[in-house]
């Protein structure tokens, strides 16, 4: 994340790692913001891991806040450091601004993070893929990229190859296909 310090991305998702090396650094206060592309109208964000200093319960010295807005100056909906993983959280609108800061002392692992820009609703069949957890879609691109955008993993699963190798496709005659569906019991299978 340091590298993207004071950025504003507005890709339809990617993965969000406090630092390339093991821990990260001391003195960074990085803000980022997240605006959903065109045609989306909300951001999700998926904590894959924490490992921040803190002091007790209450009192962090390193930390990631998370603003639903596009300004620090927005709603905080989360400040976290220690080493309990947070809930997703879901954006009110298009933006969510974060916030990594760390004092001179101490260092973790930091954080890791996917965000993804989402819709509610319809999807479009063509360029968005349903999410079978909370009735959310995302853009296809990020289908078999190795992130967890559907949050479950629902859009790594069946994978022609694994993640990262594209979603499987069947042929019948010469109309290629790929369809999505949700049994009652969740699970999404490609058929």
């Amino acid at each position: 994340m340091t590298e993207e310090c004071g950025s504003t991305l507005t890709n339809a998702g990617d993965r969000l790692v406090s630092q390339r090396s093991t821990h990260h650094t001391s003195n960074v206060d990085c803000t980022i913001k997240l605006i959903a592309p065109y045609g989306f109208t909300n951001i999700k964000l998926d904590f894959e891991w924490l490992h921040m200093e803190h002091a007790t319960s209450t009192t962090c010295y390193d930390y990631i806040e998370v603003y639903d807005g596009y300004t620090s100056l927005s709603t905080i909906v989360l400040r976290a450091c220690g080493t309990t993983t947070p809930a997703d959280i879901f954006s009110s609108g298009n933006s969510l601004t974060l916030r990594f800061y760390s004092d001179s002392s101490n260092s973790g692992r930091g954080f890791s993070l996917v965000f993804t820009a989402y819709n509610t609703g319809s999807c479009s069949a063509s360029d968005e893929f349903r999410c079978s957890v909370g009735d959310i879609c995302i853009d296809r691109s990020l289908v078999c990229d190795c992130k967890r955008n559907c949050g479950n993993n629902a859009d790594e699963q069946l994978c022609d190859g694994g993640c990262g190798a594209g979603a499987v496709t069947y042929s019948v005659g010469v109309v290629n296909f790929a369809v999505s569906m949700v049994l009652s019991i969740g699970y999404l299978y490609t058929i």
